[in-house]
């Protein structure tokens, strides 16, 4: 068989149709349709147990609620094709999202490992962007470039990604079941090393719809460990960098993106669903800016900083970053006000 497809399914009653048929549309290729219904309570292991019976395509498989890395691993010890792809009941594809793929590994694999396409969001039935726009059909990097692909939001997602089976299975290569965050990009990153090959054909039409209605994203939900599972993602990284011998400017964009990351944890830190009083919520922030690692991050990044920010950063006091950040809300309040008049 030459294609195989996973789909991990949780509470998709209202997703996963359109995403199934927008995949089994494609009736002149052999591929296969993995449906892992991860302990679903709405229905939506039914739908899955109707695909196949009606689709001699799909095999529907059960198992208890144990998050997507484990679906997704679940997929891959069933899937019997040369190539995998996956696919998140929330989202769909163009219709000649497999065909292209397909044919791009025939005419650059041997010597280009990666194949990759465009992404592009949808949000509230429209259309929002693409992740990158180009007037060339397709874009040539490697994986020494993957801090740029990084910025472009190409790199951690695993469904516009066409994955040799062989390798995977060779390096016995899984989706970390132990974090919520960064495991697809984890992933990536040993598939990446994995391959013999380095090279990347991406592909600069949109083949997949990344939907956002109905999904929280990472500004607005708080994770406890947030500071742990960055830790983690960033020492992959670093790791990755280093082995690949990465240039300067990949570097500073790591660097970059780790401070980036590291706003991201200190306002977490104060989401309302936190339970911590507001004193052990100081004393968390406090401890973190005044790390090692931190103040290495703020004196190597390159990203624009606010002055007044980086001094707060700098004094290691998070009580000055609260009231400049009341200051700016107050500020943008009145030029609302401005506005209005």
């Amino acid at each position: 068989m030459i294609l195989s497809i996973i789909v991990p399914v949780y509470q998709a009653k209202n997703t996963l149709c359109r995403c199934a048929d927008s995949i089994l549309s494609k009736r002149d290729i052999e591929f296969e349709l993995i449906l892992v219904n991860d302990g679903s309570t709405d229905g939506s292991q039914e739908l899955c147990d109707r695909y196949a019976q009606q689709d001699s395509r799909v095999l529907a498989v059960h198992q208890p609620n144990r998050g997507v890395s484990a679906a997704r691993n679940r997929g891959i010890l069933e899937a019997k094709g040369k190539y995998l792809l996956f696919v998140d009941s929330d989202d769909y594809v163009e219709p000649d999202y497999i065909q292209t793929l397909l044919d791009t590994a025939e005419t650059y694999q041997e010597k280009y490992g990666h194949i990759w396409c465009n992404i592009q969001t949808v949000l509230h039935g429209y259309i929002k962007k693409p992740h990158f726009v180009s007037e060339e059909s397709i874009q040539i990097f490697d994986r020494c470039d993957i801090m740029t692909l990084h910025e472009l939001w190409m790199d951690a997602s695993p469904c516009n990604k066409l994955y040799r089976k062989e390798v995977i299975s060779a390096n016995e290569l899984i989706f970390p079941e132990d974090i919520s965050l960064g495991e697809d990009l984890i992933f990536n990153l040993k598939y990446l090393d994995a391959e013999k090959n380095t090279g990347i054909v991406i592909l600069s039409r949109p083949l997949y719809n990344y939907v956002r209605e109905d999904r929280e994203s990472l500004d607005n939900r708080y994770i406890p460990n947030l500071i742990q599972i960055y830790g983690r993602v960033h020492q992959e990284l670093s790791d990755h960098l280093t082995r690949w011998e990465v240039g300067e400017d990949a570097w500073k964009k790591f660097y970059n993106i780790c401070f980036y990351n590291y706003e991201r944890i200190l306002r977490n830190t104060f989401d309302k669903k936190n339970r911590q009083t507001s004193h052990e919520k100081y004393c968390e922030n406090n401890q973190i800016l005044s790390s090692q690692e931190f103040q290495t991050l703020l004196h190597e990044r390159t990203c624009f900083v606010h002055p007044a920010y980086e001094k707060a950063y700098q004094i290691g006091k998070y009580q000055l970053v609260r009231i400049l950040d009341s200051l700016t809300k107050l500020k943008r309040s009145f030029k609302r006000m401005e506005e209005i008049r």
